[in-house]
């Protein structure tokens, strides 16, 4: 799963920064007034875009360290914070180019999020070798399972 989410939040990476030199290049401003004039650059974009990652990926390999499938869990969180994060766009002083080019920057993020957790991941192994029982799980499902 590590190696997954390294990969698309590189990736979501890559895409952004390619929306926003091409979008700069035709003409986008990506300016914008909140409290202060400012201006998204390529710094903030990648930036943004990889600390997202970071902080979803450490999230969801904290979640399947402690043996919960909460990969669905996650990837609906994703989903609600992406929504919220479009929810601030209009009310910035901007152009209309500018809000759709950074609304495709935010569901870029949320979107590659959302594919990287629902690859195939390896089993956890714990650490004697063992796959450990999630605390979630009934002890009757092992009773069933060994009865059968």
């Amino acid at each position: 799963m590590t190696k997954r989410l390294v990969t698309f939040g590189l990736g979501a990476a890559v895409v952004n920064a390619a929306i926003l030199t091409i979008g700069k290049a035709a003409g986008v401003p990506f300016t914008y007034v909140k409290h202060d004039p400012g201006e998204v650059g390529l710094g903030a974009v990648l930036l943004m875009t990889l600390a997202t990652f970071a902080v979803g990926g450490i999230v969801a390999l904290l979640a399947r360290r402690l043996g919960h499938p909460f990969t669905r869990t996650l990837q609906a969180i994703a989903v609600v914070l992406v929504v919220l994060s479009l929810l601030g766009l209009p009310g910035l002083d901007a152009s209309l180019a500018t809000q759709l080019g950074l609304t495709v920057l935010h569901v870029v993020v949320g979107a590659a999020y959302v594919l990287a957790l629902s690859g195939p991941a390896a089993p956890y192994v714990g650490v004697d070798g063992v796959e450990p029982r999630p605390a979630w799980a009934s002890a009757t499902d092992s009773l069933s399972a060994t009865s059968s």
